[in-house]
């Protein structure tokens, strides 16, 4: 009876495997069973309705499918690398110039600040400069600035008839407005007495106007036209009248003369420099340049 119940159940279990077989093998396919109960677990994963034992020329195509792919995927995968290899080369360099902007732009106020100074240090000059174009205007007009330029312009007209006087005296070839040149040997015109009446005459007009509007001219020139005048005067009273008048004079009173009449001559176009800027500078004529 035990034997009988034992081999009931070996059959029970023989059908159920062959029904479970049968159906696997209905649903996968021919050869789906070898092929699971042979392949590996990995293939049992990847194929599991499909067998895992195929032929060579199966695994082949499968494998040269799968290959096609991955190179596909590389491919794709390079051109993605240098894509953002372009785009990151290209934000690099936006990013260059970013930062190039914000250092000339950290520059831009000290550059501001420099060019600002530099304006206000011009106007500030060129206000100064209308002020004291102002200021010599108004002082042009003034009386004091007109009585000024008068007794200026007289003291200046009677320097030249001084400077004309002793040219006439002293190198007679020269022409009025040259100036005067003292030669070695003196002429026997510059040795007679009577010549050089003229000249002092002239040089007295010139003390007597000079004293007369001294006080309107400057200290320093004023005080330039007295050491002229006291030149003057000593060469004339010290070292031309006694010569001229001695018929027996010497080669060393020749010479002490020539140097007397020397040191004249050379005071003479100084003087006439600062009596013609001493002019200018109390009239219009000076007041304004061109870039105003």
């Amino acid at each position: 009876m035990d034997t009988f119940i034992v081999i009931l159940v070996l059959i029970v279990l023989l059908i159920l495997l062959g029904g479970t077989a049968w159906f696997f093998t209905r649903e996968a396919g021919a050869g789906s069973g070898i092929a699971w109960l042979t392949g590996n677990r990995q293939v049992r994963s990847i194929f599991p309705n499909a067998p895992t034992s195929m032929p060579f020329s199966s695994r082949t195509s499968a494998l040269m499918v799968d290959d096609t792919q991955l190179h596909q995927l590389a491919s794709e995968l390079r051109e993605e690398i240098e894509r953002a290899a372009a785009l990151n080369a290209e934000l690099a360099a936006r990013l260059s110039a970013v930062e190039s902007d914000v250092g000339q732009t950290r520059q831009l106020p000290a550059f501001v600040d420099e060019r600002v100074k530099t304006a206000e240090q011009e106007t500030q000059s060129r206000i100064a400069k209308l002020r004291r174009d102002l200021n010599a205007s108004r002082k042009s007009d003034s009386p004091y600035s007109q009585q000024r330029n008068v007794a200026v312009s007289d003291l200046y007209q009677k320097l030249a008839l001084i400077d004309v006087a002793l040219g006439a005296v002293v190198n007679p070839m020269l022409l009025p407005g040259e100036p005067i040149s003292v030669p070695e040997a003196l002429y026997d015109a510059t040795m007679q007495w009577d010549n050089w009446g003229d000249v002092a005459d002239r040089a007295y007009a010139f003390g007597e106007s000079f004293s007369q509007n001294r006080y309107l001219l400057e200290s320093e020139l004023a005080d330039r036209i007295e050491l002229f005048i006291a030149n003057v005067r000593t060469s004339l009273t010290t070292t031309v009248y006694p010569v001229v008048q001695d018929e027996h004079r010497t080669p060393q009173q020749r010479q002490q003369m020539r140097a007397g009449i020397v040191s004249v001559v050379e005071d003479i176009v100084p003087l006439r420099r600062e009596f013609e800027q001493t002019w200018l500078s109390g009239t219009l004529l000076n007041g304004f340049d061109d870039e105003n």
